[in-house]
């Protein structure tokens, strides 16, 4: 099952907020859809993805994203459950964000 975490509902509303304020409707719900497959790959392939390159020395290699468009999703495995961390504009840098978030999860 995956599970969205508070701070990623978060961020995926600040993201789909952000482009309706651009008059961009149409785009913010293609987004919507292309998280829900994403959400449902990752149902099926926990594992499929790559550990963030911001997080190679960090033990935990359950940690893992996968990439929808600019976006990235930051998740953790756990047999067949997935939980959404972290959801962020790829063209950022978020390092330090991305750490005390997976660091206040796990």
């Amino acid at each position: 099952m995956v599970h969205v975490t508070r701070h990623a509902e978060e961020d995926i509303a600040a993201i789909l907020d952000y482009l309706l304020a651009q008059d961009a409707a149409s785009v913010a719900a293609d987004l919507w859809q292309r998280f829900e497959v994403a959400f449902a790959s990752l149902q099926r392939y926990p594992a499929r993805g790559h550990v963030p390159p911001e997080l190679l020395e960090y033990p935990d290699r359950r940690i893992r994203e996968l990439h929808v468009g600019v976006y990235r999703l930051i998740y953790r495995y756990f047999e067949q459950d997935v939980y959404i961390l972290f959801v962020a504009d790829g063209r950022r840098h978020i390092q330090d964000a991305l750490l005390e978030r997976v660091l206040r999860f796990g």
